[in-house]
């Protein structure tokens, strides 16, 4: 899981802080651009690291040890095969991880 963890922690980490310095930078920083761009990296990083969350949490959740690969296969095992099911695969649950984390991102 550390591999997994890695992925989903680290990479959007630093994805939310480019889009929300990008966005200070674009849109000032009076309160309401500052919220905006909470809310805006909010959403991109969780778009750039829900698959590893997805991912980690099927590790995590797995009897046996298994490499991110590993979890990637066993799960698009189970959709039909096409690039559509494999998206929908790996952001299944997205919507909910937003409507908690943007608004959160937008006020902290």
């Amino acid at each position: 899981g550390l591999h997994a963890t890695f992925h989903r922690d680290v990479i959007p980490h630093g994805v939310w802080f480019w889009v929300y310095d990008r966005c200070k930078r674009t849109y000032g920083d009076d309160g309401l651009a500052t919220m905006a761009s909470g809310a805006v990296a909010a959403a991109v990083a969780w778009v750039v690291g829900y698959p590893a969350d997805v991912l980690k949490t099927r590790i995590q959740g797995s009897p046996h040890s298994m490499s991110l690969t590993q979890a990637s296969r066993d799960l698009l095992s189970k959709e039909p095969p096409g690039l559509v099911s494999s998206v929908r695969a790996l952001y299944r649950g997205l919507g909910l991880k937003l409507l908690r984390a943007v608004p959160s991102s937008a006020v902290n």
